[in-house]
């Protein structure tokens, strides 16, 4: 796999976060754990892109 194909990965699997996240409402642990999971993925992204662009 090449970086273009993880980021596009990447991008495939924030976007299915974003969705799940959007479903959620008011202060749920649900809602927390996807916000956490998501700020963790999008920081290791664009690390990732820094790295390598």
């Amino acid at each position: 796999m090449n970086i273009f194909e993880a980021l596009r990965e990447d991008h495939d699997k924030m976007r299915e976060m974003l969705d799940r996240l959007i479903e959620t409402h008011g202060d749920s642990e649900t809602r927390r754990e996807l916000l956490q999971k998501t700020r963790n993925t999008l920081h290791d992204h664009e690390v990732a892109e820094e790295r390598h662009f």
